[in-house]
């Protein structure tokens, strides 16, 4: 879902984190920084050097309106206790993110700390089940306070970025601060978070789709029903039964559509598919988020009458932030689930059949195991086996 709600949802993680205290080493016994304390920037800069497998970062310096609004929004750091900083971004999927920080007190610098490592934590959830190597590189990453400052370094090699982190701060820092880069406008999103969007007609498509033609449909909705009927065209045979249609529609749903990784990323240019939440994104862009293709999913079922229902729920740790959506289908009068998002997981490496199939009519048992929480008042129970898939 929207990942940039994670504003809410920090403040749960807050009180369980410890202060992480590591002693300094380097040009004084004390652990203090030199008095003549080395630019945020250059320390970024030099703690980013030896990242090879790093993508181009952008950079938000302090003093700019997206760095204050970066670390207030995400991080919950107060900006009147920051005296410099930089912060370093991959974006979309990649989540590398180096920050330094240099707070106004030692106090400062520590509880600083415990909020970059509350949000370390709570990224960490964003990429599961969408880019799983990249939530592993999160789980990975380590928050450092030294004297006046914190650090967060999420990237391949979290160990020698420390090293080269407390090396700047502490014996001084001559390497090149990166250039920033232009911070465009964040695109607004919907009150709701499972908003399908203003333009998206699902009602009007359907009717057109069961004998009132398109004809009388807005440009928008007459190019989904379309797309989504040379789909459908192209893919079923008329000897095929329930199951196989929703098997075709499912796999080419995965080949031909991709998760939004803009959504998944804090960069200066993640700017996400203005229909990445409606089957326009996903059937014209190929770009879609859990929302975008459980109502691609939904739709299909629909136009091919496959009895379907969409459950709106949480993923991970659920709360706001979490939202996730996914869809449920009834065979042979039994229902199963169906979460087409995560079985596309974003991945460097070729998705096994097995994975790619996961989710596919699984039962709510399965998918309570695995992270999905929902108001089960809401949707049947799915307890088949019949037909998941083998």
């Amino acid at each position: 879902m929207r990942i940039r709600r994670q504003i809410c949802r920090l403040l749960c993680a807050f009180a369980a984190l410890a202060l992480l205290l590591i002693g300094c080493g380097g040009a004084g016994k004390t652990g203090e920084p030199l008095e003549d304390a080395p630019s945020a920037e250059a320390v970024a800069a030099r703690t980013a050097e030896s990242q090879t497998e790093l993508s181009r970062l952008s950079s938000l310096a302090c003093g700019d309106t997206a760095f204050t609004d970066y670390i207030t929004g995400y991080y919950r750091i107060s900006n009147e206790n920051v005296l410099d900083g930089d912060i370093l971004l991959a974006g979309g999927v990649d989540a590398a993110e180096i920050a330094v920080l240099r707070l106004d007190s030692r106090g400062g610098a520590a509880e600083a700390a415990a909020l970059l490592e509350a949000y370390r934590a709570n990224r960490a959830l964003d990429f599961v089940g969408y880019a799983p190597e990249m939530a592993e590189m999160v789980e990975r990453a380590i928050t450092v306070q030294a004297g006046e400052w914190s650090a967060l370094l999420i990237c391949p090699e979290p160990e020698r970025a420390e090293r080269d982190f407390r090396a700047a701060l502490f014996a001084g820092a001559d390497a090149a601060a990166p250039t920033p880069e232009p911070t465009p406008e964040p695109t607004p999103e919907p009150d709701d978070p499972y908003s399908t969007g203003p333009n998206y007609d699902a009602g009007a498509i359907l009717a057109a789709w069961r004998g009132g033609g398109p004809a009388g449909l807005d440009e928008f909705n007459r190019a989904i029903y379309d797309r989504a009927a040379a789909v459908l065209e192209n893919l079923l045979r008329g000897d095929m039964g329930e199951y196989e249609k929703e098997l075709a529609i499912h796999d080419w749903m995965i080949a031909n559509a991709e998760y939004d990784t803009s959504e998944l990323g804090h960069g200066a240019f993640d700017v996400p598919d203005e229909n990445n939440n409606n089957p326009y994104g996903l059937l014209f862009s190929g770009k879609g988020i859990c929302v975008g293709y459980s109502s691609t999913f939904q739709l299909f079922m629909d136009m091919i009458g496959i009895e379907c229902i969409t459950v709106y729920g949480t993923a991970n740790e659920g709360g706001p932030g979490h939202e996730h959506a996914w869809n449920m289908v009834r065979l042979d009068g039994e229902w199963y689930c169906v979460d087409v998002t995560w079985d596309d997981p974003v991945s460097s490496f070729p998705v096994s059949e097995k994975t790619a199939h996961r989710y596919f009519n699984v039962t709510s048992d399965f998918l309570r195991g695995r992270a999905h929480y929902w108001d089960e008042s809401t949707a049947p129970e799915a307890t088949a086996a019949a037909w998941e898939w083998r």
